[in-house]
């Protein structure tokens, strides 16, 4: 390997890295309204308005203070995935057993998978751990825009990353797209932090590798709404689960050679 494609694979492995914290911490909904309180207190301190005054909200006086020290600093602190309302409800165990959750998941749910995919990663409801069977049903799952699951597979190109492969962190960059294309906004500062510092590292490249990340992520949108199409037209099929297009299934082929390529421009997409 040149210097030249060292140096390359040395920054996307370290911008990769940056982006790694953006997971790993609380997903209470406690967590959720502080993110809240600071991305308003950022957003007041931005727009010259006063601090919260001091009968008010502990949390949205210390989410002023925050938001403007990061203002002042030029940056803004790394941020969690946040649950929202309507996720941490489907999080509830809503199953007596595991077959039960199995089942629903068989037919479709896509919280069923997700919670039959924690079980397996975790060794829940008497399971031995099984990181293949996790992974398969968090991809499922993520088929059909199940935001947490498309964060556990965020999750597992995270954890497959090395210096000598740099394709993991542009695979996850590309679903990092796509959760904040199902609305999850706390990621977008983050998101544009990293493709600005592709631009200014590698020009020309960057931009072409930018502009390769947002080509998948809606291409797997169109996925999604392929398989969400499908499960409306069988809503009560006993196996929707294995007639589903699995988002995953061909990140194998985005590999360091098909970056490369269109790094130089070589790509036929």
């Amino acid at each position: 390997m040149s210097l030249k494609s060292k140096r390359i694979v040395y920054l996307l492995a370290a911008i990769t890295l940056v982006s790694s914290g953006l997971f790993f911490g609380s997903c209470s909904q406690n967590n959720h309204d502080n993110y809240k309180d600071y991305q308003s207190g950022y957003e007041a301190a931005q727009n010259g308005q006063q601090p919260p005054p001091f009968w008010s909200n502990k949390s949205k006086r210390e989410g002023y203070k925050a938001g403007l020290n990061d203002l002042r600093s030029g940056s803004k602190s790394p941020v969690e995935f946040q649950y929202t309302k309507k996720e941490l409800e489907s999080l509830e165990n809503r199953w007596d057993t595991f077959e039960d959750m199995m089942t629903s998941a068989i037919k479709g749910d896509s919280d069923a998978m997700f919670a039959v995919g924690l079980s397996c990663l975790y060794g829940g409801k008497g399971l031995p751990i099984n990181t293949t069977y996790s992974d398969m049903f968090f991809a499922k799952a993520a088929s059909l825009g199940h935001v947490p699951s498309l964060e556990k597979v965020r999750g597992m190109y995270n954890e497959q990353i090395n210096e000598k492969d740099f394709s993991k962190a542009l695979l996850q960059q590309t679903y990092v797209n796509l959760i904040i294309a199902m609305g999850h906004a706390e990621y977008t500062m983050d998101y544009h932090k990293l493709r600005t510092k592709l631009i200014e590292t590698l020009g020309e490249k960057g931009e072409r590798l930018n502009k390769e990340i947002e080509r998948l992520a809606q291409e797997k949108i169109v996925m999604i709404n392929q398989n969400l199409l499908e499960l409306e037209k069988n809503k009560g099929s006993e196996d929707l689960f294995s007639k589903l297009n699995d988002i995953t299934r061909l990140d194998r082929f985005y590999d360091n050679q098909h970056w490369a390529s269109i790094m130089e421009g070589n790509d036929e997409s």
